[in-house]
């Protein structure tokens, strides 16, 4: 049996191990054509708790040094807003965990893919801690300026952002935490000095009552930040809907902004958990309450 030239060719390179298509990094199949915008109001970045937003930075949660005031950096950011102690729904370790992978699943897109230099990402804690009586003064335990649930070494991240939101009114060092998302949201429209919901079904979810259910669903919600200040992409979770925002979000949105050829990219497989995450007071005060309730005994003073 004759072989022709091309035949010969085919079988040697099936043959070679450099004839074979490498697979391919990009785990996660994101591209710019899979890049779904967001439609945010394109804002400057604010933060709930206002002046009074303080960070710590990876490597130091340890460190006998108190926060920084924060301030929004020049360069690209990507903020995990995410609740650390509220504990409504899903059991608070499990969503922690959760939130932890989701955030590590970006950072380590940005730092295998050597962007490090362009692009920080920060978790934006936007629930109170507990009350003093439960946490011991940073001097003698430092990193507990870290959720308890994300001991001991805290979560992978460049930045953790403590800037508290307040449920029910605004004070003047947090922002009511409606009146800290709604200038973003697509679906709310200015109305006065309030926003209201834009669709029928927003509306029917309860958005338009500030002091309702819907506002007390406290979950994750992504911000990508350019470096001139301004949310340029943003995705809530369970607003209105029962759908967590996942980490192929704030990635693909990089992938767009930054014009990023998603051929050479590096990006792990990302499985997206759902949960449910309700407003309660801090955990250690909650369980303090209970306890007090049980016994019939008044509120510590």
């Amino acid at each position: 049996m004759k072989i022709t030239a091309i035949t010969a060719v085919l079988i040697a390179c099936a043959l070679a191990t450099g004839c074979r298509e490498e697979p391919s990094k990009n785990a996660a199949g994101l591209s710019e054509a899979t890049y779904k915008p967001s439609n945010v109001n394109v804002l400057p970045m604010t933060f709930p708790g206002r002046e009074s937003t303080v960070f710590k930075s990876f490597g130091t949660f340890k460190e006998k040094e108190h926060p920084q005031p924060y301030r929004q950096p020049n360069t690209w950011m990507v903020y995990m807003a995410a609740p650390g102690w509220t504990k409504g729904g899903k059991p608070i370790v499990d969503r922690l965990a959760t939130d932890a992978v989701a955030i590590e699943r970006v950072k380590q897109f940005i730092y295998s893919n050597h962007l490090h230099d362009q692009v920080r990402v920060a978790w934006l804690q936007y629930d109170p801690n507990p009350s003093a009586a439960f946490v011991e003064d940073l001097d003698k335990v430092p990193d507990n300026f870290i959720p308890l649930f994300l001991k001991p070494h805290g979560p992978q991240v460049d930045l953790y952002i403590y800037s508290p939101a307040t449920r029910h009114g605004n004070g003047s060092k947090s922002l009511r935490y409606d009146a800290w998302l709604k200038p973003y949201l697509p679906f709310a429209k200015k109305a006065g000095g309030d926003y209201m919901a834009s669709n029928d079904f927003q509306r029917a979810q309860g958005f338009d009552d500030p002091d309702g259910k819907y506002w007390d669903s406290w979950a994750r919600h992504w911000f990508i930040v350019s470096p001139d200040g301004k949310v340029v992409d943003a995705y809530f979770s369970n607003l209105g809907s029962y759908y967590i925002q996942g980490a192929d979000k704030p990635i693909n949105s990089l992938i767009h902004h930054l014009k990023l050829d998603a051929d050479s990219l590096e990006i792990p497989k990302i499985v997206t958990a759902k949960y449910e995450s309700f407003y309660t007071p801090p955990y250690w005060d909650l369980l303090d309450k209970n306890a007090r309730d049980t016994l019939g005994v008044g509120a510590k003073q």
